[in-house]
């Protein structure tokens, strides 16, 4: 995941307005968040970090202890090996 205002990377070359991936690559690119402390890409099958060929699922991480909710938004791209 790129996170906002992080830089782009090989495997995700792309950007929260033009969003790229690489072959075999999930990339997900924030573009805003707030209240939260993290993030994880698990996966829906086996619960293990990251991604598989089904899918993948984004949790994001409450940054306080508030009521008020974590939330995030952004985009996404994948690309088949």
């Amino acid at each position: 995941m790129i996170s906002s205002g992080q830089p782009p990377t090989t495997a995700c070359p792309g950007s929260v307005t033009a969003p790229t991936a690489s072959a075999g690559e999930l990339c997900i690119y924030e573009g805003y968040h707030l209240n939260e402390s993290g993030h994880e890409i698990v996966d829906p099958e086996t619960g293990n970090y990251g991604a598989d060929r089904y899918g993948a699922t984004l949790y994001v991480e409450p940054g306080s202890t508030t009521s008020e909710n974590g939330w995030s938004d952004g985009t996404w791209a994948v690309t088949a090996p």
